[in-house]
């Protein structure tokens, strides 16, 4: 494991982003006339960052070697696009 991590003042950071995000999917939840049919996707982009910003930065994913951090980028890449080409290719989404 690198020696790095994160200062407190950056998780506290990475904290507020995550109940912002929260907040925001759940309003978008209850509004889905903002987005209109996209809301599934913007919903599931912000999830995608969630996951992200908690893999990188509370599992200290971050600071590793690409060797070691590459396959949780390609996961969480593949399993938004995954979910989200689902949607898109239902009949009546998108």
């Amino acid at each position: 494991m690198a020696s790095s991590h994160i200062s407190s003042r950056y998780a506290v950071g990475v904290w507020v982003f995550l109940v912002v995000a929260s907040i925001l999917t759940a309003w978008l939840g209850d509004h889905h006339g903002f987005f209109g049919t996209w809301t599934v996707a913007v919903v599931m982009l912000v999830a995608v960052a969630k996951a992200r910003a908690i893999v990188l930065y509370y599992m200290d994913i971050k600071f590793e070697p690409w060797v070691l951090r590459a396959p949780f980028e390609v996961w969480l890449l593949l399993c938004g696009c995954i979910i989200l080409g689902f949607w898109t290719a239902a009949p009546g989404a998108g």
